[in-house]
């Protein structure tokens, strides 16, 4: 295990997709002026100056050791962050600078109603060895600077669509569009939460989009009817807010009953859930297994699917899954859980434990690996208040307990 103090909170982490090496850290500092004035009225906030700040950090891992490669600061605090595993998309021949492919790998969202994009790259060696570094290409303002950007994904099958979640409660599709010049954002809103919208995901086939805020809503979109997206909505499943959303097997029928899609979410409730997606006209969805985390569910990611998994096939009854899904429970640390479906039985479990954290553990991710490679899965976790960044190991098949 190594741990690193870093200089602002961490909120968010990604590993780059194609440069299992590198990941990147988004932090969140809010100046203590205007902490004392959210703490004060909540409603005066949209009207002081943007009082948050942050950067990006670009690491690489060597053997055991988390080396930084690069420190991008910037004005408002990040949120999140997303790679891309897509090319950018035809736009016609243009050869001009906004249109190279593959140049937009990494979206940001920030505090000020701000979306930046860069990507990472790698430049010629250097004396000071690995030549991968971030670079802008675009800063973005769809959205007023009182807006925080909480939460952004890329569609999994159009480059140039992407969805975020604001502090205001809209969801938003934003789609990249191109001028002689220069690159904007269209914006279309699909729904919009009471309070904050905390998360949304995209379908495993890009259909749908699904949004779960703190109002305990948890509500499913079809961004191709923008006037009329909303398909269903359930306030009754979750006792608080709805604050991940994970995708993880396509249309499937278990015994007399047949589903959508089956995803996990995550609420400040502390649980952990599966649920059903209703299909056609039937809008009820259904909690197929549910687990007690002890700590609020920021945030999912899956370790280990199924080899076998098609999303586009029906699952045969009687077929028997696994999947290995790492848990960022905020004030519970880190959990590693293990969903199985055998035939029409749903069942999750705890299968290790990382405690390391004394204050709420918002960002972790898993090195991606290749198929087959048998090592332990190496992890990266982060918490907030106390500025910590873990890297620490999951073996596969071993029950494991770590605790400050």
């Amino acid at each position: 295990m190594r741990i690193q103090t870093l200089d602002l909170e961490p909120s968010c982490i990604a590993f780059a997709p194609n440069d299992t090496d590198h990941f990147v850290v988004g932090t969140y500092h809010l100046n203590s002026s205007v902490q004392e004035a959210e703490n004060a009225n909540a409603h005066d906030t949209p009207s002081l100056p943007q009082g948050r700040s942050g950067s990006l950090i670009l690491y690489r891992l060597q053997g055991e050791n988390i080396i930084t490669q690069q420190t991008i600061k910037t004005d408002n605090g990040i949120l999140d962050i997303a790679f891309s595993l897509l090319e950018d998309p035809d736009t016609g021949g243009t050869t001009t600078e906004i249109t190279t492919p593959s140049r937009r790998n990494l979206a940001v969202a920030l505090s000020g109603g701000q979306i930046v994009f860069l990507q990472l790259q790698c430049l010629p060696q250097t004396h000071l060895g690995s030549g991968y570094r971030l670079t802008n290409i675009e800063n973005h303002q769809p959205f007023h600077e009182s807006v925080l950007v909480l939460d952004i994904i890329w569609h999994p099958e159009r480059k140039e669509d992407l969805a975020v979640t604001l502090s205001t409660g809209e969801v938003v599709l934003c789609s990249l569009r191109w001028g002689e010049s220069n690159a904007h954002i269209q914006t279309t809103q699909l729904f919009s939460h009471s309070l904050e919208a905390w998360t949304l995901s995209f379908s495993t086939d890009g259909r749908f989009l699904y949004s779960g805020g703190d109002d305990c809503m948890f509500a499913c979109h079809d961004p191709a009817r923008a006037d009329d997206a909303v398909l269903w909505k359930d306030r009754r499943i979750h006792g608080a807010g709805v604050t991940a959303i994970l995708p993880i097997l396509g249309r499937f029928a278990d015994q007399e009953d047949e589903y959508e899609e089956a995803l996990l979410t995550g609420s400040y409730d502390d649980h952990i859930r599966v649920l059903g997606t209703p299909t056609g006209s039937r809008k009820k969805v259904t909690v197929l297994a549910e687990l007690d985390l002890g700590g609020g569910v920021w945030r999912l990611t899956i370790i280990q699917a199924p080899s076998t998994l098609n999303s586009n096939s029906k699952s045969p009854i009687s077929q028997t899954l696994h999947w290995t899904i790492l848990a960022s429970c905020m004030y519970a640390g880190v959990r590693v859980v293990e969903i199985t479906k055998q035939g029409a039985a749903w069942d999750i479990r705890i299968v290790a434990r990382f405690e390391e954290h004394k204050s709420m553990n918002y960002g972790s991710d898993v090195r991606p690996r290749s198929a087959g490679d048998g090592s332990a899965y190496e992890i990266v976790s982060t918490s907030f208040y106390d500025k910590l960044l873990c890297l620490w190991q999951f073996a596969q098949g071993a029950r494991q307990e770590r605790t400050g």
